[in-house]
């Protein structure tokens, strides 16, 4: 698809990247362990991963180009797959400090799910992001999305679906993948995000 580039996926090969930085030693000293980053701190320049489909596969390039961020990504990517590629990314060493994942657009993110896959990443900074499409999953998506800020003080949403909102020229033909224009909001709603000054969600109903 020419919206994607000819891509099909990219950060998959973990051997083929260095360990992340949350993973790195000295070898011959123990360095003082870094204070705690403070939740709604700007996290912009911090090293990160991102975690996304098709939508975040498009933007891969936009992204990198923005953050010192490792796009994993890829056609189709069901959420029970991106508990796997959290698993092992944390397995390989290769999952950074900063976190953003995009789950939901190819099928619900449940909630269960996405809290369980949360609790291993407590001694992160989270950025949610969430979902607009056509497709009808979409509410409880976005429900479970925003609610994990209620349930984990290291999470924070980046609100794909209310940035995007009346906006059809952000969008392709299938009003789920991204424009030129879509690529540029998308990632100035994770920039803003990442900030810190994105206004935190109400709880699920």
């Amino acid at each position: 698809n020419d919206y994607l580039g000819g891509l099909t996926e990219t950060g998959q090969d973990l051997s083929a990247e260095r360990p992340a930085a949350a993973t790195k030693k000295a070898a011959d000293q123990s360095p003082p362990a870094p204070a705690p980053t403070v939740t709604g701190a700007d996290l912009t320049d911090q090293p990160m991963t991102a975690i996304g489909d098709s939508v975040m596969l498009g933007a891969t390039g936009a992204l990198e180009k923005a953050f010192d961020v490792t796009v994993d990504a890829a056609v189709s990517r069901q959420f029970p797959q991106f508990v796997e590629r959290v698993n092992a990314r944390l397995a390989a060493g290769q999952l950074q400090n900063v976190v953003i994942i995009h789950p939901g657009t190819n099928g619900t993110a449940y909630w269960d799910m996405l809290k369980n896959t949360l609790d291993g990443l407590r001694d992160r900074q989270v950025v949610l992001v969430t979902v607009n499409t056509p497709n009808s999953w979409m509410d409880d998506s976005n429900r479970n999305i925003k609610g994990m800020v209620n349930q984990f003080d290291n999470v924070r949403i980046a609100d794909w679906e209310a940035a995007s909102e009346g906006h059809r020229e952000y969008f392709v033909y299938d009003g789920t993948h991204l424009s030129t224009e879509g690529i540029k909001a998308y990632v100035q709603t994770i920039r803003d995000a990442l900030r810190g000054d994105g206004s935190a969600p109400s709880p699920p109903s």
